[in-house]
């Protein structure tokens, strides 16, 4: 690796440290890079369902640096969980139903969670019904 090349890197390397030590707080938009929104269903009997989605800071060299909602296009099991609060949870079903997957734009961070290991949030941005195609 050239010098400059290292210095790039060194300076990539920093900036990552930087953002996943500052976590999403309150009131931030979380959105995917690109896509839609991945938010996954639980159902447990006995229990409501359980609604979350994750977000994540790509950690590949050169990409943008941020925090991300995982999507369609990024999909994995990496990241911290954003999870539903339960009157988001209640109105994202009335809009969608009961699914295993759901596809939103983006979430709000509303709080985190006692545990300080969830991201509690709620709905920011709905997605659109895709249109049926006319015959």
């Amino acid at each position: 690796m050239s010098t400059d090349d290292n210095a790039r890197y060194e300076t990539w390397c920093a900036e990552l440290e930087a953002v996943q030590a500052n976590t999403p707080k309150e009131g931030d938009i979380l959105a995917p890079a690109e896509g839609k929104a991945i938010l996954v269903c639980e159902l447990t009997e006995g229990s409501a369902p359980f609604i979350y989605g994750r977000v994540y800071v790509p950690e590949i060299v050169g990409c943008q640096l941020g925090w991300f909602l995982q999507s369609s296009e990024s999909q994995g099991f990496h990241g911290w969980k954003c999870i539903l609060m339960p009157r988001a949870r209640t109105e994202l079903i009335r809009k969608y139903g009961v699914q295993e997957i759901i596809e939103v734009k983006s979430l709000k961070v509303v709080r985190l969670s006692q545990s300080g290991m969830s991201l509690l949030c709620e709905v920011h941005e709905y997605c659109e019904p895709e249109a049926e195609p006319s015959v």
